[in-house]
């Protein structure tokens, strides 16, 4: 008797990865959109996404907030509700996003960092996305500081690949 084969199974690599994106002076203009992560090949699992300010920022009252777009559509999708301001954190702050879609991303407060009105580090869930771009938008004033942000993610299928830009 034949045996079925599942060609549905196999090995994909699932270990966790770290995609970081070093941050440039002309990222947080005014109305700056600008990209952070491009993935594609196949969907991946988020474990967790963060910034790390590594230039304190300035006075300007940056708002950040976290976009998505997926390469099979062209409307970006809100992955949080925007911050309160950044201004004047330091270096060392963390901005991290839950997993949750409507949630303000969360300076670091528990860890002594930033602005203490807002959420505690928690990374609370992950999340699966197909191809497509993580963005921010800065809606409201320019700011002059730096912050890298790093993606920590699962492959879902061998081809997945995820590019800072």
């Amino acid at each position: 008797m034949v045996q079925p084969v599942n060609t549905n199974t196999g090995t994909i690599g699932a270990k966790t990865r770290v995609t970081r994106k070093i941050s440039t002076a002309t990222e947080w203009a005014t109305g700056a959109n600008f990209d952070l992560f491009v993935i594609t090949g196949g969907p991946i699992i988020v474990r967790y996404l963060y910034a790390v300010v590594t230039t304190a920022f300035g006075a300007g009252a940056a708002v950040p907030q976290l976009n998505y777009t997926s390469t099979a559509g062209t409307v970006a999708t809100v992955m949080d509700l925007a911050m309160a301001t950044i201004a004047n954190d330091v270096a060392g702050s963390l901005y991290v996003w839950t997993g949750a879609v409507g949630v303000q991303m969360a300076p670091a407060a528990a860890l002594g960092h930033a602005d203490t009105a807002e959420f505690a580090w928690s990374i609370l869930g992950q999340a699966v996305l197909a191809p497509g771009t993580i963005n921010i938008i800065n809606g409201v004033a320019g700011a002059d500081g730096f912050a890298d942000w790093l993606l920590s993610w699962i492959p879902l299928r061998t081809e997945c690949a995820v590019t800072a830009q």
